[in-house]
């Protein structure tokens, strides 16, 4: 039957209810572990880095969350996730009415979009995306770990990692100058134009290396937990290629499962180092628009991980070709 919910904000007295609600959820198997530390949750709540709306049954228990993760206190794209409904509320379109309620929050709030990871275990996340008005921008091949698990959804624990689902829903935009790789252009102009984004595709110079500096800046984020790593190309230079590689082989190292490396779009050198980038065993996994200033290309490096792609589940067509796109270009980085 109907039951009347409460959404509202999160505030920083709710983090302990909500470390119980994943519990009872995910048990401890939830990717990123600071959901069960309160004082962690509070700290990022203050600082303004985390916002979500919460919702309440009428005996004033937590039953649902969804989080807006921002890069910092005045990204222009927030970053969707940690969604949880207790088990016993499934059913009652929580997830659509948490998102609403962020998605009304950024608008208010002036922001471009929002992002986020759906899991390709089981098509609900996909169907809430798209029902929303969201579209597939690119899948994250193994992103999740093989320990997490969906508690009434799931029948058994996997054994494998298992792939998420890009999506990115847009709340403004502006035309912007974006120099796609070659190679990857056509596909990158379809997301544009699925995500209705206004975009101005832009060719490199042949000299683009004489304007840059000598020393390239990439900042490396590890999540140790989930055994992901995400690199982001702040500034580039000249030693931009060799800077990377010796990034990448200290996460091999590290025995770290997933890498995904971040290059603005709206800088030329991205044109040019993304094939050097795939010959070191990187790969396409899509676009984020709008994710630190811009939009950026994401691709993606595999350690060693084994995947099993017939148990993964896309919904829309669209979503289907951008899969079997992402694959492909898996499949030639391993034939490298």
């Amino acid at each position: 039957k109907e039951v009347e919910l409460k959404y509202r904000l999160m505030t920083a007295a709710d983090a302990v209810s909500m470390a119980r609600c994943m519990y009872r959820s995910y048990g401890y198997s939830y990717g990123n572990d600071f959901v069960y530390y309160p004082e962690k949750v509070k700290e990022l709540i203050k600082s303004r880095l985390l916002h979500s709306c919460v919702v309440f049954n009428p005996e004033g228990e937590l039953v649902g969350h969804l989080a807006m993760m921002l890069d910092s206190p005045d990204a222009k794209v927030g970053e969707t996730g940690m969604a949880v409904v207790d088990p016993r509320y499934r059913g009652h379109g929580i997830f659509k009415k948490t998102k609403l309620f962020l998605v009304d929050y950024a608008k208010k709030n002036n922001m471009a979009g929002i992002y986020s990871e759906a899991v390709a275990v089981h098509p609900y996340t996909q169907k809430g995306n798209i029902s929303l008005g969201a579209h597939e921008t690119g899948f994250l091949i193994g992103f999740t770990p093989s320990t997490m698990f969906f508690k009434k959804i799931e029948k058994q624990q996997r054994t494998k990692r298992q792939t998420t689902v890009l999506f990115y829903l847009k709340l403004a935009d502006d035309e912007k100058k974006v120099c796609p790789p070659f190679h990857h252009k056509a596909m990158i102009k379809k997301i544009y134009e699925m995500s209705e984004l206004n975009r101005k595709i832009e060719k490199a110079e042949h000299n683009v290396l004489k304007d840059i500096d000598e020393k390239s800046q990439v900042d490396v984020k590890v999540q140790t937990e989930p055994g992901r790593a995400f690199m982001r190309v702040s500034q580039f230079g000249k030693d931009v290629v060799e800077l990377i590689g010796f990034r990448l082989r200290e996460l091999c190292l590290q025995k770290i499962d997933c890498i995904y490396i971040d290059l603005p779009l709206s800088h030329p050198m991205t044109q040019q180092i993304c094939a050097p980038l795939e010959m070191m065993g990187f790969f396409f996994a899509g676009i984020i628009p709008e994710m630190f200033d811009g939009d950026v290309l994401r691709l993606q490096y595999l350690n060693n991980v084994d995947i099993d792609f017939e148990k993964v589940t896309v919904v829309s067509d669209f979503g289907k070709e951008l899969f079997d796109y992402v694959v492909k270009a898996h499949e030639r980085e391993l034939s490298v």
